[in-house]
């Protein structure tokens, strides 16, 4: 009776889901899978050996820097543990068991693959799967990425913040196989000739409300495993360079800065074989991996090593998507003080280039590193006009109440000399003021002057009746300020004309707080006025900056001229020789008319589509090489927009040209799903299509805000194409 009992206990306890105790705070679940093969059988179905390692791998990590505890861990790895009922059981139970704010990680090691539906929303017609130990019996065993999706929504449902890591192949868009590289073990579970047909309804995406999801290859690519001297265990090649870079890093790095260095660490070792998937909306991506709360603060573009074993051959995961150019200077201190400095060579692509080292050792693969010197070229450069200023901060409050005493007298002040034919102008040349009136008279004034010799000396070119124009000086320590942080910055350029720049310094009023204040802006060379330059691809005006006692002044031009040199460096960026003859274009459909437009004017009360149609001339000659796809747009406010892939997303599965399910051949005109509505404010837009053989890491570089206050070895197997389309209220 006793060992019957036992017998039933032990037997209830293996088929029972694993157990996690009821607790606030951290919890985990990890999966890996070795064995799929029967004992005693051959076949198609390979076991994997670096599964269980790389869980354990992964359990080390979490208990030892991120402050997991063990009885908040589940780690199944034995072939009853994993199969498809029971990781749906442990799925269920975490997702039951999760409480508000919880931070809750999933991470899976093992098979994976895609299964056909013909009846499925995705636009391959494929589910991404996960295959659990008893995947061998057939389709029906395997884990679906809906199936999969369900408990980690009722997760996000509780309020669990969720994190989810797949190593495995076709991982991309949920789910390990074979790499035909040297180094690597074939990871591939067989595939089925099944149709599902099983209709599903598309769901809202996990990263959309705020989860983390990050795959080690994309939803086409396999992924493989790797052995490791120096522990003498096959691993996950994503996972190993995982856990190279989690060791480390600092526990409050971002998931973005992570993952560039990852990407880095996995190319050094597989080459382009796989490449990584980071799925996750933008302020997810600032957050560090295990934690909500800020991460290390990084300024300016970070660029990471993909191999620096060679101090004369570095490779950069960066090339001219982050802004990079033959020239551009990047630093990197260790910790001990000890310093290199990088040169930018002409070896350069989209998203990699090449560099040297000028000063001190090498750098290590996976080390991310500051860009502190750019090298534009041509017309990649902004040019900015700062006239001389001997004006402290001080003098122009100063003058600011002379001008207010001088307007309570009723004289009509206006601090916009942009426009044309002002009736006085009053403007500073470097040593007095100069008043110009419309008949020809001229006065001038000291460097510092009462209310009342302004109304004299307008009285003496033309009649207190009409409008002084003013031309506000800036300060000196502007002046300074903004001299000293250019020099540094090789893709701004000083100028000594106004008519050789593309912007200056240009002072005004802020009315819109309880005071007026002086306020600073950077003014378009050629701004008439609002509206006038809509055609322009320069914005007229950045924000205006007040003049006040905390001294951002600078900081803020300095931010507003980077990101006017950001557009000109994308609008005067041109595509390498195309040797692939990629075939398509960038379109607007007029969804009325089916017309194409790749440029020109659209209209209000109209709606487009974002397509791409193939050019008939170049499709016989394409190699049929693949590319990913980036289209963002820059608006002559100076925002830029990521439209494709996705909006809210960084993930990098679906920006690819895939074939016709129905037809087995390339669309002749594929629709990006992407609706367009013409409404005001009008103006114009810039459209950028980006292809490009290796995907783009950081899509960050598609986003910016604009100024809102006027309008509310290296492959360059890449192209660029740009597409302007000016929006009006009529035909």
């Amino acid at each position: 009776m006793k060992t019957s009992l036992f017998l039933l206990t032990l037997l209830l306890f293996l088929l029972s889901p694993p157990h996690f105790i009821q607790a606030k705070g951290k919890k985990a679940l990890l999966i890996g899978i070795n064995e799929y093969r029967t004992p005693g059988t051959s076949g198609e179905w390979r076991n994997l050996e670096g599964a269980i390692n790389d869980v354990e791998a992964i359990y080390s990590i979490l208990t030892s820097k991120y402050g997991f505890q063990d009885n908040h861990i589940q780690k199944l790895i034995t072939p009853k543990t994993t199969t498809k009922q029971a990781l749906k059981a442990a799925l269920k139970q975490l997702s039951e068991q999760t409480e508000q704010d919880d931070i809750i990680f999933i991470y899976y090691a093992g098979h994976g693959a895609q299964v056909r539906n013909s009846l499925f929303f995705e636009s391959d017609q494929k589910h991404e799967t996960i295959v659990p130990s008893d995947g061998n019996k057939g389709v029906n065993y395997y884990l679906l990425d809906t199936e999969l999706n369900a408990y980690l929504h009722q997760i996000m449902d509780k309020g669990g913040r969720l994190t989810v890591i797949f190593d495995s192949c076709n991982s991309g868009s949920v789910s390990r196989s074979t790499l035909t590289h040297a180094d690597f073990s074939p990871r591939v579970a067989p595939t089925y000739s099944v149709d599902l047909k099983m209709p599903f309804s598309k769901t809202r995406s996990l990263a959309e409300r705020g989860a983390l999801v990050i795959s080690a290859a994309q939803d086409y690519e396999q992924a493989g495993e790797v052995f490791d001297p120096t522990t003498q265990q096959t691993r996950g090649a994503f996972t190993f360079a995982l856990s190279y870079a989690l060791l480390s890093s600092n526990n409050r790095e971002s998931v973005l800065n992570l993952f560039k260095r990852v990407a880095s660490i996995l190319e050094y070792q597989t080459g382009p074989l796989q490449n990584p998937v980071l799925e996750a909306n933008t302020d997810r991506l600032q957050k560090p991996l295990l934690d909500f709360g800020d991460a290390v603060k990084e300024y300016g573009i970070m660029v990471s090593v993909l191999k620096g074993d060679d101090p004369n051959h570095i490779i950069l995961g960066g090339g001219y998507s982050i802004g990079l150019q033959p020239g551009s200077e990047i630093s990197y201190i260790r910790p001990n003080g000890v310093s290199s400095k990088l040169i930018v060579t002409s070896d350069i692509g989209l998203v990699q280039a090449k560099a040297k080292v000028v000063h001190g050792p090498t750098v290590p693969t996976g080390t991310l590193l500051p860009v502190n010197s750019w090298n534009a070229q041509g017309n990649n450069i902004l040019n900015l006009y700062l006239p001389p200023s001997s004006f402290s901060g001080q003098d122009l409050r100063s003058l600011f109440l002379t001008f207010s005493e001088a307007a309570k007298s009723g004289v009509k002040l206006d601090y916009d000399t942009r426009l044309s034919s002002p009736e006085i102008l009053l403007n500073f040349n470097g040593n007095h003021w100069e008043l110009s009136g419309q008949l020809g008279r001229h006065a001038t004034l000291r460097k510092s002057f009462t209310a009342q010799e302004l109304l004299q000396a307008m009285g003496s070119v033309g009649s207190l009746q009409q409008t002084l124009s003013v031309n506000i000086p800036y300060p000196k320590d502007l002046y300074d300020d903004l001299m000293t942080a250019f020099k540094e910055k090789a893709n701004i350029r000083i100028v000594n004309t106004p008519s050789a720049a593309h912007y200056q310094v240009y002072g005004g009023v802020d009315y819109s707080g309880p005071q007026s204040l002086l306020a600073y802006t950077w003014t378009n060379i050629k701004y008439k006025g609002e509206g006038v330059l809509t055609r322009s691809a320069l914005p007229l005006h950045s924000d205006w900056h007040v003049l006040n006692t905390e001294g951002n002044l600078a900081t803020q031009m300095i931010e507003d001229a980077a990101k006017i040199s950001n557009i000109i460096s994308w609008l005067g960026l041109a595509s390498p020789p195309d040797q692939d003859h990629f075939p398509y274009r960038l379109s607007l459909q007029n969804m009325a008319t089916n017309e194409m437009l790749e440029k020109g004017n659209i209209y209000e009360g109209y709606s487009y589509r974002l397509v791409l149609h193939q050019d008939a001339t170049l499709y016989p000659y394409w190699n049929k090489s693949n590319r990913f796809l980036y289209i963002f747009s820059i608006s002559n406010q100076g925002d830029f927009h990521l439209i494709f892939p996705e909006i809210s997303s960084t993930e990098n599965t679906i920006n690819r040209i895939g074939l016709d399910p129905a037809t087995g051949r390339y669309k002749s005109i594929i629709d990006l799903n992407t609706p367009i509505q013409v409404h005001p404010p009008f103006g114009t837009d810039h459209l950028i299509l980006l292809t490009s053989n290796r995907p783009i890491t950081d899509l960050s570089v598609f986003n910016q805000r604009g100024f809102g206050s006027y309008r509310n070895i290296i492959e360059n197997k890449w192209s660029i194409q740009q597409a302007s389309f000016t929006s009006s209220s009529e035909q």
